[in-house]
């Protein structure tokens, strides 16, 4: 019984998704709805896949796809670079979302400006109260959630 390296990749894009060994006879076994299937001996970080044919990555080209990224991040074989896969409107949701909890963050550090009998004077308490509105208006602002102007707390 012979014992043969498979990849799966994917046409498209040159990416292997699987690499391994089995028998000849489960060969055919390997292979992947949606992906292709060819003999030869290679892995995610070291080699993709172009025109059926295996290449291998650059010592450069490896260290630069070993860095962890965001799950949104893709590979591309054809600048050998990351970069971002997510539309538009799912970076503004992303990003929405963190300058929101930015904000929250902002307002939980000011909390104590509103609660009876603190340190402050009324005014002072009034100042922190006019800022802490601005926080909670940050949504509102034309350019978010890309372009946002924080406000500045009370001295």
């Amino acid at each position: 019984m012979d014992i043969v390296y498979y990849i799966v990749y994917d046409s498209a894009t040159g990416e292997i998704f699987a690499s391994g060994t089995c028998s000849e006879q489960d060969y055919p076994n390997q292979a992947r709805p949606g992906y292709d299937l060819m003999q030869a001996q290679g892995d995610y970080y070291h080699n993709y896949v172009k025109d059926g044919q295996l290449y291998a990555y650059t010592d450069a080209q490896v260290a630069a796809k070993s860095v962890p990224q965001q799950p949104y991040m893709k590979w591309s074989n054809t600048t050998f670079s990351w970069y971002d896969s997510r539309t538009s409107d799912q970076i503004n949701t992303q990003t929405a979302y963190q300058v929101r909890a930015q904000r929250d963050g902002y307002l939980y550090a000011c909390d104590w400006t509103q609660i009876p009998n603190n340190p402050l004077t009324p005014e002072v308490q009034q100042e922190w109260a006019v800022y802490r509105q601005a926080l909670r208006n940050v949504p509102e602002q034309p350019g978010f959630p890309l372009n946002v102007t924080w406000p500045t707390p009370p001295s």
